[in-house]
């Protein structure tokens, strides 16, 4: 998985995720969650922008955070993606 560091700058931040997309690939799955207060949302795509299956709602429970990483396996798997991008 592909993960940046808690920077405070923001010139070291732009550097560190400029870096980061150039990593994404097209054996990369890319994961983008948008986080709200009830109920949050997944969607899977590839480096191209191109959306694999169904977007996944799921809430703030234990439960459901193990769905999500089930649900991203999947697609992984599915789509032949060894490496992971979560944004």
């Amino acid at each position: 998985m592909i993960m940046a560091p808690n920077l405070k700058n923001t010139k070291e931040r732009t550097q560190t995720n400029n870096t980061i997309i150039k990593k994404i690939s097209p054996s990369t799955l890319v994961v983008g969650i948008d986080i709200a207060k009830d109920k949050h949302l997944a969607r899977a795509q590839d480096d191209r922008g191109i959306e694999f299956g169904k977007r996944l709602f799921f809430e703030n429970r234990i439960n459901d955070f193990e769905m999500l990483l089930n649900w991203v396996k999947k697609h992984q798997q599915e789509n032949k993606k060894r490496m992971l991008f979560l944004a």
